[in-house]
């Protein structure tokens, strides 16, 4: 199952972001709940290195794990709700494989 951990910190001014491991759907290379959520990281890692003024940290791995922290921005904002409205799609569509927890601290 992949976990996707998201929040947003209006104290530290910032989003937090953390997906972890596979979906299991099918095998490795055919698995398109994986390629999904996958093709959206990707993204946000492109995107954030095409913006290292907004970027605290991004770091993702061969292992299925991704990272990122990032300025609360209004550009980062509509690439958070883009990110967050994309996820949630995959999840609703594949809920034994996918799982969103958010937090909004305060």
């Amino acid at each position: 199952m992949i976990t996707i951990n998201m929040c947003s910190d209006p104290t530290e001014d910032a989003y937090n972001l953390r997906i972890e491991g596979h979906a299991g759907y099918a095998p490795e290379g055919q698995d398109i709940v994986c390629a999904a959520v996958s093709a959206l990281a990707l993204s946000l890692h492109g995107w954030l290195a095409a913006h290292p003024e907004i970027c605290l940290w991004a770091s993702r791995d061969s292992g299925g794990s991704a990272r990122f922290l990032f300025h609360r921005t209004p550009g980062s904002r509509a690439v958070y709700e883009m990110l967050s409205a994309g996820l949630s799609s995959i999840a609703a569509e594949y809920p034994e494989y996918v799982r969103i927890s958010r937090e909004v601290l305060r």
